[in-house]
């Protein structure tokens, strides 16, 4: 039995599978406890629901790549594009996010996340969009059900602390 998980779980990481994060409820957060105040931590899932597509998910910021780090990553991927130094005084952020749609009325529905939701909010309030300057960064879209990750990547002034905003209403702490 021990042989044949290790053997799966070496299949899922050499064909890109991400296995299955556990959710536990106590670490789960509803938007409607979720502020700027008070955003979901490292270890916090945020629990979403779209009424208007009857869609219901979860997600969390995975990791955080900054500074030199996150210029190697995003110069390993860039593909077709021409990489720009950050502006004096910010440095690259990269932001893992990873998704995991529960419910839909439809099992073949198609679910995106797009970057175009994301915002950062450096701690004066200055609100930077996400930018597309590597392959890494993409819209994830998911077949019901699903599960899958983001890379996010934006410009923050060095040493700031900011937090990730999703659609105007879900915040997550980036201060790992």
């Amino acid at each position: 039995m021990k042989r044949i998980l290790i053997c799966t779980l070496l299949m899922a990481v050499m064909i890109g599978v991400s296995i299955a994060e556990p959710i536990r409820q106590d670490n789960m957060r509803t938007p409607e406890t979720i502020t700027r105040e008070d955003p979901v931590n490292m270890d916090q899932w945020a629990g979403i629901q779209d009424n208007k597509s009857n869609v219901g998910y979860v997600m969390y910021v995975k990791s955080i790549v900054r500074g030199s780090d996150a210029v190697d990553l995003i110069k390993r991927n860039l593909s077709y594009f021409a990489y720009d130094d950050p502006e004096p005084g910010q440095e690259y952020c990269i932001a893992v996010v990873y998704v995991r749609v529960l419910s839909v009325d439809n099992s073949t529905q198609r679910v995106k996340i797009s970057y175009k939701d994301f915002e950062a909010v450096s701690s004066k309030g200055v609100v930077r969009k996400m930018r597309v300057v590597s392959t890494l960064m993409d819209d994830l879209e998911l077949i019901t059900p699903g599960e899958g990750e983001t890379y996010l990547t934006f410009a923050i002034d060095n040493d700031d602390s900011p937090l990730l905003l999703y659609k105007q209403s879900i915040w997550f702490d980036l201060d790992f």
